[in-house]
């Protein structure tokens, strides 16, 4: 999708970044539960529905925050994504990749290759999907696993905007300590049909 993303008649942005923090995204509507510098509207993304319309947004990010979602709410999201996606509307998501033990009491899911399968449309016969909710059905357009050169910090940054240039730098994606560790990241695209 293209980064200047044009605004429609109401004025609301094509582009939808949940659980932006401290990154603003030309083109997105930044949503965050708390008030940030790139926050355009506060929002819990543990009620429903979210008070956004539906069939709106092109593009979706949601760059390391499904993971924070517990229990239900994860599937709960997805729905509510997959809502306010407009036909043809692209899901953005970037997540931990396989991660192992507690060492984050704040994830309350692991994603592996197979996790966004739960809410792909198939076709083949071989998985029911009569335990789907029928209007949650998203395509694969891509998928890739990362390997990253430091951890991610979002949720700190975005709680510690002071921090930024001192223990962390910022690309143009997300934002990494300057720690060297082994971390993963899957990158998921998933299309509204």
């Amino acid at each position: 999708m293209n980064e200047q993303m044009k605004e429609n008649e109401e004025g609301l942005p094509l582009g939808l970044n949940i659980g932006c923090g401290n990154l603003r995204m030309a083109g997105f509507l930044g949503v965050d539960m708390r008030p940030g510098p790139a926050v355009d509207r506060v929002m819990d993304l543990t009620k429903h529905p979210w008070d956004l319309p539906s069939g709106h947004f092109r593009e979706v990010r949601a760059w390391h925050v499904l993971e924070h979602l517990p229990g239900y709410e994860l599937d709960e999201a997805m729905h509510e994504i997959h809502r306010v996606l407009a036909q043809g509307g692209v899901l953005y998501a970037k997540v931990p990749y396989k991660e192992k033990g507690p060492y984050n009491p704040f994830h309350f899911h692991v994603f592996n290759r197979d996790t966004f399968g739960v809410w792909i449309a198939h076709t083949d016969g071989l998985i029911d999907n009569s335990l789907q909710h029928q209007h949650v059905n998203f395509l694969r357009r891509n998928q890739e696993v990362v390997s990253l050169s430091g951890f991610p910090v979002w949720h700190i940054v975005h709680r510690m905007p002071w921090m930024e240039g001192i223990l962390f730098q910022r690309d143009e994606r997300t934002t990494w300590s300057r720690i060297p560790s082994r971390a993963r990241e899957l990158r998921e695209w998933l299309v509204k049909p």
